[in-house]
């Protein structure tokens, strides 16, 4: 690729980076309805070129429910766009094999070696390619710690290309991970990998580590890696290109570009007038809560006529069972679980009402450490189905309305030293209330 086209190709970089920040600007749903017609294109795409893997026993279905979701066919298929047969494929975090098993349909690689933490899924990735009568006898599959990376034993498979999706999210320290693969790294090999945009599927439990762009530029920045590529995929994820050397890739000649444009038909990174990006300082992850009673702060919340109860489940997470007297009108009764923390920035819970009958108001207030409120969010009965009467998670960010959880309150909410969840209920009801889990990003 000439000076020209190369310099053609950055211009493009810097503009993607561009249409990621004003994606993160924007909440998931407002950002679907902007990009509609591109993510229902870049899907329709995928389902025209994609083969349907036949599903095996090893693969549970929570599993092959997220690999047939949209948003996983769009990024195998835009994954598959930039592989051809000659390329020798390291796959850093395997999985059950449904990449493995696409590539080996599509792209047909030369090599293919597959590595993940445990052996666990060895055998599911065999089935796979039984079942789909792939013939996987020449692929290496092994275990190995990304941590555990070296120049000599990747040099032992001798990779064109590094896969590394849907893994950086779970880990909580990104940036060591991507220094480690950086330093395995060949100068003529390049890198592959995936995250989630910020403010996306956030309320999955196993994704710890959570990306703006500027965090990922930085992290590619910090481990010595130049960024050839960058986009964003189906309003989920940031699929960036990059390799030790600065040349760009001879296989950027033939990946196609996506050309992106908004409702209006204008390219997203030309509007104007936006909300700054808020930058994610320091290495932001989710810090998970102890929810042992010992461990819990005194309820705010919770009024002595409610005769609140709280149990421990064995296996984490506790529930209060409560019933609110009849009373005088006006006087509310509410029953509450609080959680000490160290400063919020991202709140995220796993909650559910066994009998939202009885609750008619559900609360998630901050406090600080002399008490004084610092956030606030309320769920109403306004529309019933939004009680959660099963275990649901929901991602909170102060001043941002989420699942039906609307913000009343916004202050200092670094120096948050408690969060409770907080139900009122109806006179002469009963009514509980289970927190299974939270995490906190400080």
């Amino acid at each position: 690729m000439d000076n020209e086209a190369a310099t053609a190709r950055m211009d493009v970089v810097q503009s993607q980076w561009r249409v990621l920040e004003r994606l993160e600007r924007l909440s998931e749903a407002d950002a679907r309805d902007l990009h509609l017609a591109t993510d229902a294109a870049q899907y329709a795409e995928a389902m025209a070129h994609l083969p349907e893997l036949k599903q095996w026993s090893r693969l549970p279905d929570r599993n092959h429910k997220v690999y047939t979701s949209k948003s996983d066919q769009s990024r195998i298929w835009r994954v598959c766009q930039f592989l051809s047969s000659g390329d020798r494929v390291l796959d850093i975090g395997m999985g059950h094999g449904w990449t493995a098993g696409v590539l080996a349909q599509v792209v047909r690689p030369s090599a293919y070696a597959g590595v993940d933490l445990t052996d666990g899924k060895f055998d599911s990735v065999r089935e796979m390619a039984e079942v789909n009568g792939i013939d996987a006898s020449s692929w290496y599959l092994g275990v190995k710690d990304l941590y555990d990376l070296t120049p000599e034993w990747v040099e032992q498979h001798n990779p064109t290309i590094l896969l590394l999706l849907e893994v950086l999210e779970h880990v909580p320290d990104p940036q060591q991970a991507l220094t480690t693969i950086a330093n395995s790294m060949g100068p003529d090999t390049e890198l592959l990998f995936s995250v989630p945009i910020l403010g996306r599927i956030e309320s999955c439990w196993g994704h710890v580590s959570v990306f703006d762009t500027h965090r990922v530029r930085q992290l590619c920045k910090n481990a010595g890696l130049h960024v050839h590529w960058v986009e964003p995929l189906y309003n989920t994820w940031q699929l960036v290109l990059v390799s030790r050397s600065s040349k760009t890739p001879a296989r950027l000649a033939w990946v196609p570009p996506v050309p992106l444009v908004d409702a209006t038909g204008e390219r997203p990174d030309a509007a104007e007038g936006d909300t700054p990006v808020q930058v994610i300082d320091g290495d932001p992850f989710f810090h998970r809560a102890s929810l042992k009673v010992s461990a819990l702060a005194p309820s705010a919340w919770t009024t002595a006529r409610s005769r609140p109860r709280v149990c421990p489940f064995e296996t984490g997470g506790v529930r209060i069972d409560a019933h609110a007297q009849r009373t005088v009108l006006g006087r509310a009764q509410y029953a509450g679980i609080a959680v000490p923390i160290e400063g919020l920035r991202v709140l995220r819970l796993e909650i559910s009402l066994p009998e939202p009958a009885g609750v008619s108001r559900l609360l998630v207030e901050g406090r600080d450490a002399a008490g004084r409120r610092t956030v606030l969010w309320e769920l109403t009965r306004a529309i019933r189905r939004r009680m959660p009467k099963a275990l649901r998670t929901y991602v909170l960010r102060p001043g941002q309305a989420y699942g039906g959880f609307r913000p009343l309150y916004q202050g200092d909410t670094g120096a948050t030293r408690v969060v409770e969840v907080a139900a009122r209920l109806r006179p002469g009801g009963n009514a509980a209330l289970v927190l299974r889990r939270v995490a906190v990003v400080h």
